[in-house]
C-alpha cells in the first residue's frame, strides 16, 4: 500500500526502484478524500470501490495474483540470439527447421526470459540452442512461467529454467558477465 500524497511530496526515495517493485508486487495507491471522509484507492489503472478500497483490491486483484518464484541467482540483462525448439534439434545435420528464432532478454546460469509470442503452459519441456556460443548443444529447459501476447502491458515471452548446461556453455556465459550462484538457498526453498 502506498500513500499517494506522501509519494508526491517525499523526494528521498528512488522512483525508478519503486516502479520496478510495482512490476513485481501488487500495489494499491491510497489517498484520503476529505470531502467524502474516507480513503480512495487505485490499483494498476483502475479505481477501487469507494466504500471498501482495500477489500475490493484484495478480492479482485490479489485473489488472481500468481506470486513470483524465488530465484537463487541474479539475472543479467543480456540479449543473446537463440533458437527455441519444441523438440530436441538434430544438431549433427545442423537442422534447426521448425525452431523459433528469438532472443533472450535476461539470463542467469539457471534460466532465462525469452521473447516469444508462442503460448506454452507451465512445465512444458523446450530446448534452446544458443547461436553465439561455441558449444551449441541443445539446452534442455522447462517453462516456469509465461506472459502471453496482449495479456498485459509487458513483453510477451517465456521464463525458462535450464535443466542442464554443459561446462563449456556455463563457462562462456560466465565470461559474458553472468554471475555464479550468489547465495545458497535453504534446502526447503531450493525446490520452489
Amino acid at each position: 500500500m502506498l500513500d499517494t500524497p506522501t509519494l508526491i511530496r517525499d523526494k528521498s526515495f528512488d522512483r525508478h526502484i519503486l516502479t520496478q517493485l510495482e512490476g513485481v508486487f501488487l500495489v494499491i495507491r491510497l489517498r484520503y478524500d476529505h470531502q467524502a471522509g474516507g480513503i480512495c484507492g487505485v490499483s494498476g489503472q483502475q479505481g477501487s470501490s469507494p466504500d471498501e478500497p482495500l477489500s475490493c483490491f484484495i478480492r479482485s486483484t490479489c485473489s488472481q495474483f500468481r506470486p513470483r518464484s524465488l530465484r537463487g541467482m541474479e539475472r543479467t540483462a543480456l540479449s543473446l540470439p537463440v533458437y527455441l525448439c519444441e523438440f530436441i534439434p538434430d544438431r549433427p545435420c545442423g537442422c534447426l527447421d521448425g525452431c523459433e528464432k528469438t532472443a533472450t532478454l535476461n539470463l542467469s546460469l539457471r534460466g532465462c526470459f525469452v521473447f516469444s509470442v508462442t503460448a506454452c503452459e507451465q512445465g512444458t519441456p523446450l530446448w534452446l540452442v544458443f547461436a553465439d556460443l561455441e558449444d551449441q548443444a541443445p539446452v534442455p529447459s522447462r517453462v516456469s512461467w509465461s506472459c502471453a501476447w496482449g495479456a498485459a502491458r509487458k513483453i510477451p515471452g517465456l521464463g525458462l529454467e535450464f535443466l542442464s548446461l554443459t561446462a563449456a556453455q556455463a563457462g562462456q556465459l560466465t565470461s559474458l558477465g553472468l554471475r555464479p550462484e550468489c547465495a545458497t538457498l535453504a534446502p526447503a526453498a531450493r525446490a520452489v
